[in-house]
């Protein structure tokens, strides 16, 4: 940050905290101080305490809400602040070089502002497993690269594992191979690496949610059919591939099938199969239900063996199924539990005979009897109807409406209404085009007064226009008496013909209003993301965008969620809501916390309407 200037009295103010933020915001407000004193000012008060610039950035938000602050500068203001608080802000040698020292804290744990090989400073915890635990960092050796490329994600191995030479190895040896695993459907991985006891490993930092996530959020309602096979294909094709470099997954579940905001299939957790099957110990609060890990491994693997390429075509088989059907083959049972009481999966609804074989062939509980070809299986599973891309993440989480709910009875009714009402416009607008009340036909002479084929006649009722509508009955009320006693078709032509048939079918422009759908959402413990979703009103037609972000509260950007700053999203063509996902940190909490996700008009995007507000509450561990 370059030097200021600091306006005449704006002094630094003797106050605590939170005075002294209202004191400069009311300040910034005025006009009394300008952009460049106020930054000044909160990185004077706050260069010892990075953290204070989330609760400056919580009021400002408040102070722009309220109408107090313009929109320009509270963009700006929020924008450097933002960026303070992450940590790409200059700082000075002395303080690098005691920063650069400070790998543990004093219960030998890392923890943010922590920084590996004087190099990756740790932001925040993004989750945790039995190998060890996922952090989000910045790379410092990047500043000078855009935001996105800064950060990246590090594995930091349990001590557990670290302890266990012949384990260590292994797992380096793994993870070279894994390097070479270069596959749009693979994580990609960077450097294997220590820093005095942490040993770690760092991998591309992935925006969006996990599959089992977003089955939970759809409560196992299935994808749509070309979604759901986009989806196995995509994984089964990184599958393939890392099997044709020699490399077994070995614990595939959706936890460690990703899916990124835009909608691109990640495969993560290459090795994660050592924690079970090597006796790894694992923290209680780590440990997974069978039903989410254990119920996707084979006989084989859950009874200690090492697991090999047909454990893999047995855990994507499980995947595939769940898929295509919404509910896992065998629940809350793990595969030899399942074995012992001879559970059969029903089969999934319209599959072939062909596919039904295959999927069967990929759930048999004998190993041998398995394929051992991921993608010559996938090609008897027959994936021709699949889409060409997996939907963006948004789309995948919005839940469908059920047969016979509320949504989709007022959706039918208001159609039925619709035609009823264009129909009944071209009656009365075409009298000579219906038989007489005699029952006999028009008359020649009759006839002649109708439209032409070159006029342009009303559209169907599935392509009316209200506007057009409008239009006619306007030109036909302005016409004197005895204008309006010559022939109904007449009269009505003469609209019709001067209006552009691409003006009678586009309809109104309305604008489009957005709002969230919500006041609170509860976040339980054992959740990675909080889901918010933002609904549009009026004009479905076209995109549309908004602004939003996070607010602090009792919940702290860095610690127990990940801070959101000033961005867009958009609502497609047709689409009436969208979904926004905040990561959370996997810190087992002892009490509720909140924050907060707001939204707001963008420039040239949608109105927004009274709901601008959603808490997020954090529910506490068990």
């Amino acid at each position: 940050m370059s030097p200021v200037t600091r306006n005449a009295g704006v002094q630094q103010p003797e106050i605590a905290d939170e005075s002294a933020i209202k004191a400069w915001l009311d300040a910034l407000a005025s006009g009394a101080c300008d952009e460049s004193a106020f930054l000044l000012l909160v990185q004077e008060r706050f260069k010892s305490n990075p953290n204070g610039n989330w609760e400056v950035l919580s009021q400002l938000d408040q102070y722009y809400r309220r109408g107090r602050i313009k929109t320009e500068v509270f963009q700006a203001v929020k924008k450097a602040l933002a960026e303070s608080a992450l940590g790409s802000t200059e700082r000075s040698d002395a303080q690098l070089h005691r920063e650069e020292t400070q790998v543990l804290d004093a219960a030998g744990e890392l923890k943010p502002g922590s920084v590996l090989r004087r190099r990756y400073r740790i932001e925040n915890i993004l989750s945790q497993g039995a190998m060890g635990t996922v952090f989000q960092a910045i790379d410092e050796y990047r500043l000078e690269t855009p935001p996105g490329g800064q950060r990246l994600a590090i594995k930091v191995l349990h001590a557990a594992v670290t302890k266990r030479a012949d384990l260590l190895t292994e797992l380096r040896r793994e993870f070279q191979q894994l390097q070479l695993l270069s596959h749009p459907n693979i994580v990609r991985v960077f450097e294997f690496d220590r820093d005095g006891p942490v040993v770690f490993f760092t991998m591309e930092l992935l925006n969006g949610s996990s599959l089992r996530r977003v089955l939970l959020v759809r409560k196992l309602i299935p994808l749509e059919r070309a979604q759901a096979l986009a989806v196995i294909r995509d994984i089964g094709a990184a599958i393939a591939h890392a099997h044709s470099r020699g490399v077994v997954h070995g614990a595939l579940n959706p936890q460690n099938i990703f899916i990124t905001t835009p909608g691109e299939v990640r495969i993560l957790g290459f090795g994660a199969s050592h924690g079970s099957s090597r006796g790894v110990s694992t923290p209680d609060h780590e440990k997974t239900t069978p039903s989410a890990t254990s119920g996707y491994e084979s006989c084989q693997v859950v009874e200690g063996e090492r697991a090999n390429r047909r454990d893999d075509v047995f855990s994507l088989a499980c995947i595939a199924y769940l898929l295509l059907r919404g509910e896992h083959p065998f629940p809350k049972k793990s595969a030899t539990e399942a074995r012992e009481a001879r559970l059969r999966p029903r089969r999934p609804p319209k599959l072939t005979n062909p596919q039904w074989q295959a999927l069967r062939a990929g759930l048999r509980w004998e190993r041998e009897h398995r394929p051992t070809d991921v993608a010559q299986w996938l090609e008897r599973l027959q994936l021709g109807g699949a889409a060409k891309h997996v939907a963006p993440l948004g789309e995948l989480l919005e839940t469908p409406p059920k047969k016979g709910s509320k949504s989709v009875v007022a959706t039918a009714v208001a159609v039925a209404a619709a035609v009823f009402l264009a129909v009944t416009y071209w009656v009365i607008n075409h009298p000579n085009a219906m038989p007489r009340i005699d029952g006999s036909l028009p008359t020649r002479e009759s006839a002649v007064s109708t439209p032409s084929s070159n006029d342009q006649v009303p559209p169907p009722a599935s392509q009316g226009s209200p506007a057009a509508a409008a239009r006619t009955t306007t030109a036909t009320s302005a016409l004197t008496p005895t204008q309006t006693s010559t022939s109904t078709a007449t009269a009505t032509a003469t609209p019709v013909a001067a209006t552009p048939p691409m003006a009678r079918s586009a309809g109104p422009s309305f604008p489009s209003k957005v709002e969230m759908t919500t006041d609170t959402v509860e976040v339980p413990a054992a959740e990675l993301l909080a889901i918010v979703s933002v609904r549009r009103k009026g004009n479905l037609r076209g995109e549309t965008n908004f602004s939003w972000w996070t607010e602090s509260g009792t919940a702290k950007p860095g610690i127990d969620f990940s801070a959101v700053v000033p961005q867009l999203a958009t609502i497609g063509d047709g689409k009436s809501s969208v979904s926004l996902s905040v990561p959370l940190s996997n810190i087992p909490r002892t009490q509720q916390k909140s924050f907060y996700v707001v939204i707001d008009q963008s420039e040239g995007g949608a109105v927004v309407g009274a709901r601008t507000l959603t808490m997020i509450t954090l529910l506490p561990s068990e």
